[in-house]
């Protein structure tokens, strides 16, 4: 009885790879390759002051650039896509995707949609590049919004340009902004993921309403250098690490900085060699992970306060050159702040918290 248990289970196994075998075969024999190219133009006869522009997309990715020589064109899109599976030969772009949306007359939203339709049973796509690649003119304000289902989108921003709000949002991929020097946001910037990091690179810039970051599982990175700040700014994530380093920020009114992850650490450098103009307040929190804190001002009349709380964890000062901190307290509640904090014209006032995690502050104030 043994013996034959054996030889079912020996023939079911060669069955089984035997099987797998020729449906390898068939797969490879049915390879093949789908590719799609389109470009989209929006030039209107009479522009508006503020040209509102929407990208759509259930998979794919966006990226955003600006041109480098003159054109009359307000808005270039360039559809690049390419898919390599088995049964993809002889394809459709209809096999695909629906008819693609492109408004760009006698409408308020200029708007491009691009969807996917459920793949059926008999189509496996191995290798799949789907591109939107945008281009717009240096001379335009523009209002951006992008929304994304399943791919990443990046915006390169150069000198000198202006824009309304900038609202990214994607289920599944990663978003990126970096502007070069004299940038102006006039409106709101939001940029927002499920699944995905969120990076936000500014120099020189102007954002006189809020800057939002957001992702549920993935990290958050903000850079700002020599920026003028009036609204608050936020970076959370449910789960992943998030960085913020300023440099030189002037702030036009009392704002917030408020940065909270429920999984993951939290690191801050705070660089502030020159007048803050308004105070900044908020919180730093994390459930489950360490917060760091690197803190350097040369100036009397900026100074900085850290109100640090820990359940499970220890929280340290590290002086670093002249040092300038001070700190009072016990290991899991203390207050960790520059000499002259009190008499200081303009000042950083920041709780630190966390359930299960080291707090370090370290730095610097002359």
């Amino acid at each position: 009885m043994l013996r034959s248990k054996k030889i079912v289970l020996i023939i079911v196994a060669t069955l089984l790879i035997s099987g797998g075998a020729i449906f390898g075969i068939i797969l490879a024999v049915n390879w093949g390759n789908y590719a799609y190219s389109n470009t989209f133009y929006y030039e209107p006869s009479v522009h508006s002051p503020i040209e509102k522009i929407s990208f759509q997309s259930s998979i794919g990715s966006t990226i955003i650039n600006y041109n480098s020589t003159a054109t009359d064109i307000y808005v270039k899109v360039e559809l690049d896509i390419s898919i390599s599976g088995p049964f993809v030969a002889g394809k459709l772009f209809s096999n695909f995707f629906k008819p693609i949306i492109w408004l760009n007359e006698s409408t308020p939203v200029t708007t491009f949609n691009l969807e996917n339709k459920p793949s059926p049973w008999f189509i496996f796509p191995i290798v799949q590049r789907m591109t939107i690649n945008v281009t717009l003119r240096t001379d335009i304000i523009y209002d951006i919004d992008v929304d994304n289902s399943v791919g990443s989108i990046s915006i390169n921003i150069p000198e000198n340009i202006e824009l309304n709000n900038i609202l990214f949002s994607s289920s599944t991929g990663s978003i990126t902004l970096q502007s070069d020097k004299n940038v102006t946001f006039n409106g709101n910037v939001g940029l927002s993921t499920s699944t995905g990091s969120v990076s936000a690179f500014l120099r020189n810039a102007n954002l006189p309403r809020s800057l939002t970051a957001t992702t549920t599982t993935g990290s958050v990175s903000l850079n700002l250098t020599n920026c003028i700040i009036g609204d608050d700014i936020t970076g959370t994530s449910d789960t992943g690490t998030i960085n913020f380093k300023s440099f030189n920020l002037i702030y036009t009114q009392d704002c917030e900085l408020n940065l909270g992850t429920s999984t993951g650490s939290i690191s801050l450098q705070i660089n502030q060699h020159n007048g803050m103009g308004s105070e900044v307040s908020g919180s730093i929190g994390a459930s489950t992970g360490s917060i760091s804190v690197i803190y350097r001002d040369s100036l009397s009349s900026v100074g900085a306060e850290f109100t640090c709380q820990t359940t499970f964890g220890s929280i340290t000062y590290t002086p670093t050159g002249p040092g300038g901190l001070s700190k009072v307290g016990s290991t899991t509640s203390a207050t960790i702040s520059t000499v002259d904090y009190n008499s200081a014209n303009n000042t950083y006032t920041l709780s630190l918290d966390t359930t299960i995690g080291n707090i370090g502050v370290s730095g610097q104030s002359l």
